[in-house]
């Protein structure tokens, strides 16, 4: 009787789930992600193995490969990731997706350069910033040249990366960085060092 009862309880239970995915009803929505940044699938927009010249890819991005920068020819793959949402701010407004360079984590001896495509908005500045997944944080990568169809920026390493682009004005408006000269000076006296016998000029602070 009791095992009667328990196969009952189980064909009702099934039949409960299999109306429900047939029903016609949407099904419940995704929980909310507790990702800083969110994004979509990666997608492979190219791939090379050099040791030097340029990797080319579908989207436009460029790596420059001088010569010396490695010992021999090196893999890359490069991925593009759409930014769905962040919780960042309004001073992150990204242009590009998020592009992903993965060469083994070789570094190379010599600058590489990274043309990154992006349409010019008159009164915007671009700049481009690593992205650490792990510690959810943006880094500012060294910017070469700003161009109405790219950026450019150095690099020796590799990982994640997007272009994210301001107002001008909210640049030349200033920022406080809470130093007050006279306050939060130095404790030491200005002896100077090698370099700079009589004293560094421009003061010292921590």
């Amino acid at each position: 009787m009791t095992r009667r009862l328990l196969s009952v309880v189980v064909v009702v239970l099934l039949a409960r789930a299999v109306g429900c995915q047939c029903g016609g009803e949407d099904p419940p929505p995704p929980p909310p992600s507790d990702d800083r940044l969110v994004l979509g699938p990666a997608t492979p927009i190219g791939a090379a193995t050099i040791g030097v010249g340029v990797v080319e890819t579908d989207a436009g991005l460029q790596v420059e490969v001088p010569a010396g920068a490695f010992d021999g020819d090196v893999p890359f793959t490069i991925t593009a990731q759409d930014v769905v949402s962040h919780d960042f701010g309004d001073l992150l407004h990204p242009v590009t997706p998020l592009y992903t360079v993965d060469n083994g984590g070789v570094l190379a001896d010599d600058v590489l350069l990274v043309t990154i495509p992006v349409a010019r908005v008159e009164g915007r500045f671009a700049v481009a910033f690593l992205w650490d997944a792990d510690d959810e944080r943006f880094e500012g990568l060294p910017l070469v040249e700003v161009s109405d169809t790219a950026v450019v920026v150095a690099t020796r390493h590799f990982s994640s990366f997007l272009v994210t682009d301001i107002d001008v004005a909210r640049l030349v408006a200033g920022a406080d960085s809470g130093f007050t000269h006279g306050v939060d000076n130095f404790p030491f006296v200005n002896r100077g060092a090698f370099g700079a016998p009589d004293g560094h000029c421009a003061g010292q602070s921590q």
